[in-house]
């Protein structure tokens, strides 16, 4: 079975706020690295 997700503009900028967390709250590289390389895995963009 495939599904197809369509998210509303805000929606989307909703998911970018959550994802972006994480990263704006790092406090060393390896921590912003790993943000940044979770939230890239999980964007459906």
């Amino acid at each position: 079975m495939t599904l197809k997700v369509e998210f509303t503009p805000e929606a989307a900028a909703d998911q970018d706020r959550l994802f972006d967390f994480p990263l704006q709250r790092a406090e060393t590289v390896e921590e912003a690295t790993r943000a940044h390389e979770t939230s890239r895995a999980i964007r459906p963009r």
